[in-house]
């Protein structure tokens, strides 16, 4: 009876230490699975954030592919700004400028008579308002005195050279002309042209061609009068 007594009391000490120990159990369980779940809070936190640097590293290719295609338009740019700030430096095309053979040109035949360099030459271009008189192909007394330095200048400086006699006008219809049309009158004008060129000038008919242009080579808007007016004209074309 005293050996139960003594064994019982063991157990019943026992009891409370196991109760102890399956309490921690249960807290250090807990403890574990609280820290689980931070991990995979962790573990999900990370993920997501692995996922915005990728985000940004792919929006970074794209800013810099951006960066570079913008890089290379203004590149561009700034080429045709370059090209259009040296054709702002160049004279317009086909113009008489100081220092120019053309330029000298106009400065040795005077007023009334234009100049221009062309692809085919240089053209001498006479105004039809001052040439001939209106709806004919008479010469005017200053047409033959523009004619004259023009003739001076052919037997000085271009004695090798071919000339084209081409005549111009505008699109308005002949009315009060024995030349029908515009296209016959602009080659009687050319024709009268080279007459004077050979007969007043002594220009060797054989360096000479004559070509009617009619209304179909404008230089200027017929819309306007003096549009209509640049287009009158009769050129001298000293080829190349």
């Amino acid at each position: 009876m005293t050996r139960f007594s003594a064994a019982s009391g063991r157990l019943f000490a026992i009891v409370p230490l196991l109760a102890f120990a399956t309490g921690c159990t249960g807290k250090y369980k807990e403890l574990l699975a609280e820290r689980d779940n931070q991990i995979q809070a962790l573990k999900t936190e990370k993920a997501a954030l692995e996922g915005d640097v990728e985000k940004l590293r792919g929006n970074e290719d794209v800013l810099q592919r951006q960066i570079s295609a913008e890089k290379s338009r203004a590149d561009g740019l700034n080429g045709q700004v370059g090209r259009l700030q040296q054709d702002l430096q160049k004279p317009a095309p086909g113009r008489a400028t100081a220092g120019s053979e053309e330029g000298d040109l106009e400065k040795t035949l005077g007023s009334g008579i234009d100049v221009q360099r062309r692809k085919e030459g240089i053209a001498l271009i006479l105004p039809a308002s001052v040439t001939f008189a209106s709806g004919s192909a008479d010469l005017t007394k200053t047409g033959q005195g523009n004619l004259k330095k023009i003739g001076d200048l052919l037997r000085a400086r271009y004695r090798s050279r071919g000339v084209s006699v081409d005549g111009h006008t505008d699109t308005q219809p002949i009315r009060k002309s024995k030349y029908g049309t515009n296209w016959r009158l602009s080659t009687e004008r050319a024709l009268s042209v080279a007459q004077y060129l050979e007969k007043g000038c002594g220009i060797d008919p054989k360096r000479l061609r004559v070509v009617g242009h009619g209304q179909f080579q404008p230089i200027a808007s017929n819309t306007s009068a003096n549009g209509q007016q640049a287009n009158r004209r009769v050129e001298v074309l000293i080829l190349n």
